[in-house]
């Protein structure tokens, strides 16, 4: 098997982790301290991987690009984390995945990625099983999930950004690290300047925060290792040039992370969803194997 779609897999398996325990987190602490907290934390893997592999410094186009992505990344985080405080986890990081499809049409479109017809046909099974996922039975339109989808956009715009500096400079850990640290001091100015203890007061639960400070810790560093995990070695896949399959294959995490919320958030999932979940399955085999 291509060790950059294994790669890719793997991240599926840290997005998963950083999204059942990121619900909790946000809830907690607020989504813009959540942001803050996660963008900082998941700065340390990132930068044991630049160590690992001797990263060398990018030219200042690519600089300008990755910075410009840390403006989108901090915008799509946030606008994650206030949907999360709403809305069932199956359904936000669902919709945030939208991101997930814009990439991929972007890899095929722009940055002429090859993909088999096998393949493609089953990344088009993804988005298929991904519709069903989503399903909902009735048009009306939940104005608590637009947060949710809008972060998705800013998601992939993110991305975009990040593949252009990623395969420019020829490196894929240091313009991530460039992007995440411009998001970090975004929210971390925003949170010292304009976020007050209110913010936590909207939460009823949030009054207990100082009884279980360390497991809220806890779930808040697992959240944020995992997530810098899983960018690295997305950004590997992305610059060896799988960007488009690597995004398809992202759209696992939704699936495992929503039966995963079905015992630990209590989300529940229709029939339509479930038969979306099996074509997935069947769809991300295709890309796998072929």
């Amino acid at each position: 098997m291509n060790i950059v779609i294994v790669a890719a897999l793997i991240s599926v398996v840290f997005y998963v982790l950083y999204d059942v325990a990121v619900k909790e987190f946000a809830i907690w602490t607020g989504h813009y301290k959540a942001a803050m907290a996660i963008l900082g934390i998941s700065l340390i893997p990132m930068l044991v991987a630049a160590v690992m592999v001797h990263a060398s410094w990018i030219g200042y186009n690519e600089i300008v690009l990755a910075a410009a992505s840390g403006i989108f990344l901090f915008l799509g985080v946030e606008l994650l984390y206030k949907s999360l405080h709403t809305e069932q986890l199956t359904n936000s990081i669902g919709l945030n995945n939208v991101g997930s499809a814009v990439l991929v049409v972007f890899g095929i479109l722009v940055l002429h990625e090859v993909i088999s017809g096998i393949g493609l046909f089953g990344i088009l099974l993804v988005f298929a099983g991904a519709y069903l996922l989503l399903a909902v039975k009735k048009t009306k339109i939940n104005k608590q999930l637009i947060p949710s989808l809008l972060a998705g956009i800013c998601i992939g715009i993110f991305w975009i950004l990040m593949a252009y500096s990623i395969r420019g400079s020829g490196n894929f850990i240091v313009p991530l690290i460039i992007s995440r640290a411009v998001g970090f001091i975004i929210v971390a100015v925003y949170v010292t300047v304009f976020v007050k203890d209110k913010e936590e007061k909207v939460h009823d639960r949030s009054r207990f925060l100082y009884k279980i400070g360390t497991m809220v810790l806890l779930v808040g560093i697992i959240a944020g290792l995992a997530d810098g995990v899983g960018d690295t070695l997305f950004a590997y896949v992305t610059l060896n040039g799988y960007l488009a399959i690597g995004s398809a294959l992202t759209l696992l995490g939704p699936i495992f992370a929503g039966v995963i919320a079905h015992y630990v958030y209590k989300d529940r999932l229709t029939k339509a969803q479930l038969v979306g979940f099996m074509i997935i399955m069947i769809g991300a085999i295709l890309i796998t194997v072929f």
